[in-house]
């Protein structure tokens, strides 16, 4: 369905701002795993839809009519897609499959029209179970991935492939010995010289408080020798942090939400910052929660402020200065039992909860520039709380947060418009009434400035939504 001429005008500032909202006809996705939308490709926005053993690509025009399909050859054995890469005026895709008793990593590159245009087989990757968990991470300019392999617990593998040359630039194996338990890992980075960040997070126990720090191992072209950056944290425990590279001002950030006590709330967000690759630490600040953000974080009036429970880190936003955004969102998961059920079997349901967001924005020597509440309520129940949460729209002017205010079949999609002083505006962006929408924002792509792909999906049935400002 095309929804012609819809205009929603909005106020805000004496400005006058208006959004198109495009809609395409419904896809059945009766046999499909996963879908993948690549964003706009020559004028087309692309969809990738894997059906396990058949993966076909949809093109849609800018009205949202479906244009054409085409089928993708992917090699016999069990194919299965690790990450899909879209780039200008192609995209690759990056596969395993087996054959002849051995697993093989594999790289196509198709054009616009979804034609083959590159094949190369990457490396062998031995003969390891098929289902062996393989993570893949992408360097902020999507020119360097990193695969790291879980085969064992006292060690993993990790390699670094070039996405231009579709090359090996370095394999390594990394050893509990040597490091630290993989238990203790947190996340891998990858940056855009092709070195890998491997985050451990160290004796973050109330009873190891004094030793707690965090530990962050380097490895790639820029480190001769592995590079270690030792980060003390003795004075507060990590409730939930984030690792990131500002390719830009090769910096560090490593930012979240800390406690003082005990794990199980948040009294605040810190932010550490280091130079790269000297893996020098220059910035170290710590915020505690006014009375007031906690307040109406909890929704509810405190008598004494004990922090806040169940925030998450949601995204870390680098500033061309060197200083960040930090988003944290109020998210809650209860579980119960349905009615009637005996809950020995593991029968449960899942209410879930997504609300006020939290946004600070930090100068680079740490200090705090300005902080905002975005306050909304999302509830739903036993959906994976796909439809929750908020996607971010990036621009040169400002951020846009858009959001579904309520997860149900007809609601209102808003947004909040953030200016880098924090002044903030809400606004009310389209109404889905009538429209058999149910919006997945989190998952959603930028494909310009101003304008975002977002799927709907609803009884196995699937609308993608241009948004344009």
């Amino acid at each position: 369905m095309k929804l012609k001429g819809l205009f929603l005008f909005l106020f805000c500032s004496h400005f006058i701002f208006g959004q198109v909202i495009t809609v395409s006809e419904p896809i059945m996705m009766r046999n499909d795993v996963a879908y993948h939308i690549l964003g706009d490709q020559q004028d087309h926005v692309l969809l990738l839809r894997d059906q396990t053993t058949n993966f076909e690509v949809q093109a849609y025009d800018g009205n949202m009519h479906l244009k054409w399909k085409k089928g993708l050859e992917l090699d016999r054995g069990r194919p299965s897609i690790l990450e899909i890469i879209p780039d200008e005026g192609h995209f690759k895709v990056l596969y395993k499959h087996k054959r002849r008793g051995k697993i093989y990593l594999k790289m196509h590159r198709y054009n616009s029209s979804a034609n083959l245009i590159d094949s190369t087989t990457i490396m062998n990757l031995g003969s390891s179970f098929f289902n062996t968990k393989y993570e893949t991470i992408l360097s902020e300019d999507k020119r360097k991935i990193l695969i790291v392999d879980y085969d064992r617990i006292e060690k993993f593998k990790a390699t670094m492939i070039d996405l231009d040359s579709m090359k090996v630039i370095w394999k390594h194996e990394f050893k509990s010995d040597d490091f630290s338990p993989i238990r203790e890992m947190k996340e891998m980075v990858a940056d855009n010289n092709g070195n890998a960040y491997i985050v451990f997070n160290k004796k973050n126990r109330k009873s190891t408080k004094e030793d707690h720090r965090l530990e962050v191992f380097a490895y790639g072209p820029d480190y001769t020798n592995t590079g270690k950056i030792v980060i003390p944290l003795k004075d507060h425990l990590t409730y939930d942090a984030s690792f990131i590279i500002d390719n830009l001002n090769k910096k560090f950030a490593f930012a979240g939400l800390y406690s003082d006590k005990s794990i199980g709330r948040a009294n605040g967000y810190f932010y550490i910052s280091g130079d790269i690759p000297n893996t020098t630490i220059v910035t170290e600040a710590f915020h505690s929660f006014s009375d007031e953000q906690v307040s109406i974080l909890l929704d509810k009036k405190i008598d004494e402020n004990k922090g806040v429970s169940q925030m998450e880190v949601q995204e870390i936003v680098l500033r061309r200065d060197g200083g960040i955004l930090l988003f944290l969102e109020r998210v809650k998961l209860d579980e119960r039992s349905p009615v009637g059920m005996n809950d020995r079997y593991g029968s449960y349901l899942i209410d879930y909860y997504y609300d006020n967001i939290l946004v600070a924005s930090i100068h680079p020597d740490g200090k705090k520039h300005w902080e905002e509440i975005l306050h909304k309520r999302q509830f739903s129940q036993d959906d994976g709380a796909s439809y929750s949460s908020y996607f971010l729209l990036k621009t040169p002017r400002n951020l846009r947060v858009i959001f579904n205010d309520d997860i149900r079949n007809e609601n209102m999609v808003s947004e909040y418009v953030l200016s880098p002083n924090g002044s903030l505006d809400r606004n009310s962006v389209f109404n889905t009434e009538s429209q058999n929408l149910r919006l997945r924002f989190r998952d959603a792509v930028q494909v310009a400035s101003n304008e975002i792909i977002v799927a709907s999906e609803r009884k196995n049935r699937i609308k993608l939504v241009r948004v344009r400002y």
